[in-house]
């Protein structure tokens, strides 16, 4: 026997409208749990499902129990009683239990089983019964079909007991005993006294009366029978009735007769539907209002969707004239790079025009050193000259008259020396200065050649920089051109998704009519406390 643990001392309540309606195959593995089951026992549907039944199993169940529950359906009959179950947290909870073999066709496809709360009184009769036979006990008697029986004479003594008379069978058989036994002395007088001629006259008046006394007894038999019977009958056949018009709030306490057993198994189809039918009429207020949220949300949903392809249309435009300014761009940054390009060029041209005039500057700075040396010693032949002419005078005023033409001539070279020595003078101040000029000019050409390398290598990097800016143009342009595909496809979409909406929006209109409808057609069914708490609920 399977001993599920841990266990925990703290009952769990079922509540006096949870019907716990499982079926299971011929293996006891559960082939279907309604909610209440689910919620009752702590196991998700899942965990339940393909589980065999005894994962709810108390070991405080006597095994004694379950093998009069196998015995009895076995039989084909169902067995009535109570059962104490653990849930998955360990806690236990009572039920009176109703378990029936599913016949089809002559042959048992399993078993379904309908558990209800039991009464305070049934679960403390119970709880000590089942210690006891726990403990070894209750030898003296045994469950038969969840009932307790006594063993040996007593259980004959129990069969036999005046209230086995009362049943409908018993009935019949004491008024068919009667009634032959009437028959059998009325005819044995007939015969007799066709047979004896001479048979006293008390003896007819015996036999007449009593077969008038007979007559009255099965008369009184039958009148009994009647209306003992028919009450039982009526009974049953108004609960029926009621059932069939969906009142499920009847209820029937059922009996040991033939009219209580009936009783109290449409006690247990009507404790069933009301499981089934409180479920279904759960189920439809969620699907009704799970439709319900459905459609607003679909209704929310069909309004940002068109509110978004409305802007997807927009920015879609919006991308068409950005695209469109930035090609310009695009063509604009490749002009500007070929510009840039063109005056690199132009500026790589100027800088060697410069470098040229610097090099042109520094052979004129040489030629003007050289013409300064020359200057030089033009200057200092001069000196010598007049060093000469003085020479010269001197010697022609020694000589007197002799001397006087050579004198004039040695004036005439002095003055000459004197002059030439002036302007050679004027001559190197005018190259130092124009030297001077030069040196400045050449400084001055080498600063523009080296600003016009630094103007060469800005434009050089300018034009990087443009054709950077001129392959970021054209990239941009190719996402943009991406993007605005990308858009329209989103736009594509968004319209099929508007479509979309639109068709889940009948559809869950359908379906809110439909639960509405299928709502209405279960409230067939009186539920009592569970119809107005799913009304309030709604």
């Amino acid at each position: 026997m399977r001993n599920n643990q841990p266990v925990i001392d703290s009952e769990y309540v079922v509540g006096d409208d949870q019907y716990l309606i499982s079926r299971t195959d011929l293996q006891g593995r559960i082939v279907f749990a309604n909610p209440a089951f689910v919620d009752v026992s702590g196991f998700s549907h899942d965990e339940l499902l393909g589980a065999p039944h005894n994962i709810v199993r108390h070991p405080d169940m006597p095994p004694a129990a379950f093998g009069d529950l196998w015995e009895t359906l076995k039989t084909g009959e169902t067995w009535v009683g109570m059962v104490k179950n653990r849930r998955k947290d360990g806690r236990y909870y009572w039920v009176l239990a109703t378990v029936s073999p599913i016949i089809a066709d002559g042959e048992v496809l399993g078993y379904g089983s309908v558990r209800v709360k039991p009464e305070r009184q049934a679960i403390e009769q119970a709880q000590a019964l089942y210690a006891r036979m726990n403990a070894g006990e209750l030898r003296s008697h045994r469950l038969v079909q969840g009932r307790l029986e006594p063993n040996g004479v007593r259980a004959l003594a129990r069969r036999l007991a005046f209230w086995r008379a009362r049943s409908l069978g018993a009935r019949l058989g004491l008024f068919a005993g009667v009634s032959l036994a009437t028959i059998a002395g009325v005819l044995a007088m007939a015969i007799y006294g066709g047979q004896a001629a001479s048979v006293p006259g008390w003896w007819h008046t015996g036999m007449a009366g009593l077969g008038a006394l007979g007559g009255l007894w099965v008369l009184a038999l039958a009148i009994g029978l009647r209306n003992s019977s028919a009450q039982p009958a009526r009974q049953v056949l108004a609960y029926a009735r009621q059932l069939s018009a969906g009142n499920l709030i009847v209820s029937a306490e059922g009996g040991d007769t033939a009219f209580g057993q009936l009783e109290q198994a449409l006690e247990t189809v009507r404790k069933c539907l009301l499981g089934v039918a409180g479920d279904m009429r759960s189920s439809v207020l969620e699907v009704s209002r799970d439709a319900d949220r459905i459609a607003r949300g679909n209704a929310e949903l069909s309004s940002r969707t068109h509110q978004q392809a409305a802007a997807l249309e927009e920015t879609a435009a919006s991308m068409e004239q950005f695209a469109g300014s930035v090609e310009r761009s695009a063509d604009h940054a490749n002009q500007a790079s070929q510009f840039a390009h063109q005056a690199s060029a132009k500026a790589a041209q100027g800088r060697d025009v410069v470098q040229q005039a610097v090099q042109r500057m520094g052979a004129i700075s040489t030629s003007s050193r050289k013409i300064t040396e020359i200057i030089s010693v033009i200057d200092g032949i001069a000196f010598q000259t007049n060093i000469l002419a003085l020479n010269a005078a001197v010697e022609a005023a020694r000589a007197g008259e002799q001397g006087r033409g050579f004198a004039v001539v040695a004036g005439e070279v002095r003055s000459l020396a004197q002059k030439s020595a002036q302007a050679a003078r004027e001559i190197k101040q005018l190259i130092e200065s124009s030297v001077t000029e030069v040196d400045a000019g050449a400084g001055l050409v080498q600063r523009a050649g080296d600003t016009m390398q630094e103007v060469t290598g800005a434009i050089e990097r300018v034009a990087g920089l443009i054709g950077e800016v001129a392959a970021s143009a054209q990239e941009q342009a190719s996402g943009i051109h991406q993007v605005k595909s990308a858009i329209f496809q989103m736009d594509q979409v968004t319209q099929q998704n508007a479509a979309l909406v639109e068709e889940v929006s009948v559809a869950s209109a359908s379906l809110r009519d439909r639960s509405r409808y299928l709502d209405r057609s279960s409230a067939v069914f009186m539920l009592g406390n569970a119809a107005r708490a799913a009304q309030s609920a709604r």
